[in-house]
């Protein structure tokens, strides 16, 4: 089991979010997890851990990486890296498991 900085470095998420971005802007969701975990990590860094975030609030950070925020802000919850309950959310600290 490797931890999530061991894995993902900054320079490999850089090197991801430089492949899959135009002007910082994503031109495709990775297919590859991997990849996609690594996009998702970049996202992430515009989340304070101590802040609660309204589902409105997520949707306008995701918005200016990707216009399906939908998806990104459920596979974010669904990979463990965001909480949400009654409509509010948060960042999570986290590990990722091969």
């Amino acid at each position: 089991m490797k931890k999530v900085d061991e894995v993902y470095t900054p320079d490999f998420i850089e090197k991801i979010w430089g492949n899959y971005t135009e002007n910082n802007y994503l031109k495709a969701i990775p297919v590859k997890r991997k990849k996609r975990l690594a996009v998702f990590l970049k996202i992430l860094d515009e989340f304070n851990f101590s802040k609660k975030y309204s589902e409105k609030e997520v949707n306008e950070i995701i918005q200016k990486f990707h216009e399906d925020y939908c998806l990104i802000r459920r596979e974010m919850v669904e990979e463990g890296f965001m909480d949400r309950k009654d409509g509010i959310y948060w960042r999570r600290e986290f590990e990722i498991h091969f």
